[in-house]
């Protein structure tokens, strides 16, 4: 399964006239976080369901590794195992 790319992600909200800072506003977080989320620099699950909906998407279908993720907020993958 394959997510989408920092730019895919960012062309798609482009493409729904929604801004990073909309996001930021619904999630109650800074615009840099969602931008750090977006670009892959942190995994917080509440940004990225924030963004999935304003792509009207599943979480998964964006960020793969999302499948992996423990109950503890970690996302754990197997030792070689490739999206």
């Amino acid at each position: 399964m394959k997510g989408l790319t920092p730019a895919e992600i960012k062309a798609a909200l482009l493409l729904r006239g929604v801004s990073q800072t909309e996001i930021a506003e619904a999630a109650r977080v800074e615009r840099s976080r969602v931008s750090e989320v977006i670009n892959g620099r942190r995994t917080t699950r509440r940004i990225r369901e924030a963004v999935a909906k304003a792509l009207g998407r599943d979480v998964e279908a964006i960020w793969p590794d999302e499948i992996y993720r423990r109950p503890s907020g970690r996302i754990v993958k197997r030792a070689g195992f490739k999206l």
